[in-house]
């Protein structure tokens, strides 16, 4: 009989921890803002050129006038390597968002959250595929998604870096699922 009641307390135990493993928690959109905000406060802000860049050419320019293709238009206004390579996060972000194609791509999309477009611009921007290879990138998304008064345009901006799989790779689950909840709740 007790070996009966042994059997059962372990299976009791056994079931309860399966049970406990299938519960995940969620945060709440307060919740994850905290998430948010703590994670870019432990971040060590690396100290590179914190400039945002200036494109040398940009439209109602003459010379932009010149460029008769898309692919000219990306050439012209690609960052070079080397100086990608020393801006800080910060700085990445904000020279991609003063992009002289990004709004562009964004209104030329056919989708209402500019998805296409970005899709696109995306594939042609040095300064995206160096963003994609920064660690903090996505906390750093996520905190001007959650902190920084932005318009809609941004915010879409935003939203479709945080969404990507290159950006998500470096961040922990924990701020997966906040910015996953303030995403969702925001929208």
């Amino acid at each position: 009989m007790r070996k009966k009641w042994i059997v059962l307390l372990i299976g009791c135990l056994l079931l309860g921890s399966i049970c406990v493993v299938k519960i995940s928690w969620k945060p709440n959109l307060e919740q994850s803002v905290i998430i948010i905000r703590e994670a870019y406060q432990e971040l060590e802000l690396d100290s590179l050129n914190s400039t945002v860049y200036e494109y040398p050419i940009v439209p109602g320019m003459p010379e932009w006038e010149e460029l008769h293709s898309g692919e000219k238009m990306y050439a012209a206004t690609n960052i070079p390597n080397e100086i990608l390579e020393k801006m800080n996060t910060e700085a990445l972000i904000e020279s991609i968002l003063t992009h002289p194609l990004l709004f562009t791509s964004l209104i030329s999309s056919a989708d209402s959250e500019g998805k296409q477009g970005l899709e696109r611009f995306s594939l042609s921007c040095t300064a995206v595929e160096e963003l994609y290879k920064r660690e903090d990138a996505g906390t750093i998304l996520a905190y001007r998604l959650v902190e920084t008064p932005i318009n809609h345009y941004e915010s879409n901006v935003f939203r479709f870096f945080l969404e990507k799989g290159e950006i998500q790779r470096y961040l922990s689950g924990k701020v997966k699922k906040a910015i996953q909840v303030y995403m969702r709740e925001t929208k």
